[in-house]
């Protein structure tokens, strides 16, 4: 039973809860840190995996651009050599295998790119653009397999110009498809696919027409024939979106925020393709009525239109080049900040890890001088009240529940006066609490004599005491320490003596010289307090 009355077990038990809440704060915010810096780190991350993978989709599209221009001018130069025949001359046959080896270089860069890009963001239309885009390279590769035979031998020749244009026709436009299908697998800023989907694809769409209408004037110059009225009707067709897309390039270009080096591009191209170009092309045109006065052979006509058409080419370098500036920088900045925020989070671990050790340190201390403290407290043989500043009861020893008849959970928070109660033991009347006392005057402060403890139950004993203030280490009061203890059989011994040494042994009564005693005692507070008495 003495077992299960002492408060020690369920205290040190009580004291792991808030050791337990100081460990679990300092893991909380640790991981609240680590996730935090976690979090920024993978962001950034994420934006270092999207701009490697615009720098990516850019690498690509640039290797397409080149693929599908060099297929146009390769477009425009074999129809031109079909136009002639097979007494087509050496330079333009070894001009003609020059460009496949071009176009085939960067076909091959673009498919290592698409493959990268498809592996990181599998995508069902982007797969499907690539897929299409390879079958008409086939059917490329199968058409320059007849322009050869063509070429070495007239007789075997199943393909003519227009077929053939239609052939290199339908590869560039899968690669323009597939190009415009890039920018759809992969996050970039708003100006940057504004560059993309509109400067760009303007360049490419009037390349695309001017070079159709290269390739179909390279055939007819080469063959010295007149322009039938229905392909004429077909080259205007052309010639009107080349003239719509070249009219929206230099409005952009005129944009008060455009880059400086697109603004260059287009005045370029303006002079070049719109300006020299333009001259040769309507001279070409006169002579097509009849075919047989063309100003120019069809090399001569393919290389002036191949180099104006390069300088729309050239606006979607540039802006190529305006988006791989940007994705770098993106990069090297999402670099950057992912390291830092490896840093951050290693050196927010490690710091927490630090603190955590020496705060884990700091408690276990401080709990094993509370607990010392406790058991020294409890192991005292007088009873032990301790009270906040307000006078309210904080703890009690085991001596002090013993003789007030309350325990610590039960008297803790209410007033001292409530717990402790005390009379005189001659008047009855009740005394004033010595911890009120000690905490107005803040200095030790006793009990007076003859003082009585009321128990809970209404058992009493006689009791001395002191009372002491508590500061804090800035000196502020922070409670008071009550130390008590029993003196009822020490005032019982003297009570006997006193009671034979004033009483009559025979008749109880008081004797003379106590009567006297009593007697002088009433007159001398008759004097001093103006109280009246009555002896009978």
């Amino acid at each position: 039973m003495e077992k299960s009355r002492s408060p020690l077990p369920f205290r040190s038990f009580a004291a792991l809860g808030p050791r337990r809440l100081i460990n679990l704060s300092i893991v909380g915010l640790t991981l609240f840190v680590v996730g935090l810096s976690g979090v920024m780190t993978w962001q950034a991350y994420r934006d270092y995996r999207a701009n490697q993978q615009m720098v990516l989709a850019n690498t690509m599209a640039d290797h397409l651009l080149r693929a599908a221009g060099t297929a146009a001018t390769e477009r425009g130069l074999t129809s031109a050599a079909l136009g002639i025949g097979w007494q087509a001359p050496s330079a333009i046959r070894n001009r003609i295998g020059e460009l496949r080896q071009r176009g085939d270089a960067d076909w091959q860069a673009a498919l290592a790119s698409a493959g990268a890009l498809k592996a990181a963001n599998p995508n069902h239309a982007f797969s499907a653009a690539i897929d299409a885009a390879t079958q008409t390279r086939h059917g490329l590769q199968e058409a320059r397999g007849q322009v050869d035979r063509c070429l070495t031998e007239s007789a075997a020749c199943t393909l003519g110009g227009p077929e053939w244009i239609e052939v290199g026709s339908a590869f560039i436009e899968a690669a323009e498809r597939l190009r415009e299908g890039i920018f759809l697998t992969v996050e970039s800023p708003r100006h940057v696919a504004l560059l993309n989907r509109t400067m760009k694809r303007w360049a490419a769409v009037a390349s695309e027409n001017a070079g159709r209408e290269r390739g179909v004037l390279a055939w007819h110059i080469g063959a010295r024939q007149p322009l039938p009225e229905a392909t004429l009707e077909e080259l205007k067709a052309f010639r009107g979106v080349v003239n719509r897309t070249t009219r929206e390039m230099i409005a952009f270009s005129r944009r008060p925020d455009t880059d400086a080096r697109i603004v260059d591009a287009v005045q370029t191209m303006e002079a070049s393709f719109l300006g020299e170009f333009e001259q040769l092309r309507q001279q070409v045109y006169a002579a097509a009525e009849h075919g047989n006065n063309y100003p120019v052979d069809a090399g001569q006509w393919v290389d002036a239109a191949a180099r104006a058409i390069d300088t729309l080419h050239a606006v979607s370098t540039v802006i190529s080049r305006i988006t791989g500036e940007h994705a770098n920088r993106a990069m090297r900045a999402a670099k950057w900040k992912m390291g830092f925020q490896l840093i951050a989070a290693l050196f927010a671990l490690g710091f927490a890890a630090i603190s955590l050790t020496r705060v884990r340190q700091t408690a276990n201390e401080l709990f094993r001088q509370k607990e010392m403290a406790e058991i020294t407290l409890n192991s005292i043989g007088d009873a032990v009240i301790t009270t906040d500043a307000d006078a309210r009861v904080e703890n009690l020893n085991p001596v002090a529940e013993e003789l007030t008849g309350w325990s610590t959970a039960e008297a803790r928070g209410h007033k001292l006066d409530e717990v402790f109660h005390i009379v005189n033991g001659l008047s009855r009347e009740p005394e004033p609490n010595p911890i009120e006392a000690c905490l107005r005057e803040r200095r030790v402060v006793g009990l007076g004599t003859n003082t009585v403890l009321i128990r809970r139950d209404g058992a009493e004993f006689v009791v001395e005491d002191s009372a002491a203030p508590i500061f804090d280490r800035d000196g502020v009061l922070a409670g008071a320490v009550m130390v008590f203890y029993d003196v009822s059989l020490m005032h019982r011994i003297p009570h006997l003596l006193s009671y034979h040494a004033t009483h009559d042994a025979l008749t109880g009564l008081i004797n003379r010289r106590e009567f006297e005693r009593r007697l002088s005692e009433l007159l001398v507070q008759a004097k001093h307090t103006r109280q009246h008495h009555a002896l009978a």
